[in-house]
């Protein structure tokens, strides 16, 4: 290449200071990494990009003494034992792919709502379109406002554990997400009886 300068970007990683730890943080997150991948991707002289194989807790972020305890502390690609892949993890995919602000997912199927005995289970799901989805089901109980993730609920279906009369309309819904945004399927209630 003559005189030319190369590039390598040496690690990719991001410091999201004072966002929290949600899918939106994470859908903007996978769009940063795919404009950077997409980018090196397109330029003859950016030979090499790297990003972290560790996950989160792995990474030098987490130490209080180099990072502000005001960051946040999921900068990396994957997370978890099971080294489960982000949303970020898709966003440098599509650019490395030459994939540039993917499509956001497209909701092809609802979930519908269930009615169950006690002592069995119920199995909620969904089908979408895209690139890079990942899955997380939310859940909350009848008489409660907010909802929470449910932990390992991250496909495109979910089975609940055996039904007790404490899970009666109890409200079910499935975020979908890519770097190119986050969508919701509608809200179903599990009926026990």
């Amino acid at each position: 290449m003559g005189n030319s300068i190369l590039m390598k970007i040496s690690e990719m990683d991001q410091c999201l200071d004072l966002l929290p730890d949600d899918t939106a943080t994470r859908a903007r997150a996978s769009r940063q990494y795919n404009e950077i991948a997409f980018w090196c991707q397109q330029q003859p002289a950016c030979v090499s990009l790297t990003t972290w194989e560790h996950a989160d807790e792995y990474s030098w972020l987490n130490n209080p003494d180099w990072h502000p305890a005001s960051h946040t502390r999921k900068p990396l690609v994957f997370e978890g034992p099971a080294y489960s892949k982000k949303l970020q993890f898709y966003g440098v995919l599509n650019g490395l792919q030459g994939v540039l602000n993917p499509t956001a997912p497209i909701m092809t199927a609802q979930p519908l709502p269930v009615s169950i005995s006690v002592g069995e289970t119920a199995k909620f799901s969904v089908a979408a379109s895209g690139s890079g989805l990942t899955y997380q089901w939310m859940g909350r109980a009848y008489h409660m406002r907010s909802y929470s993730a449910i932990p390992g609920a991250n496909s495109a279906t979910y089975t609940t554990p055996p039904a007790t009369l404490g899970n009666n309309f109890g409200v079910y819904y499935c975020v979908l997400a890519n770097g190119g945004g986050i969508v919701n399927s509608t809200a179903v209630m599990l009926q026990v009886h």
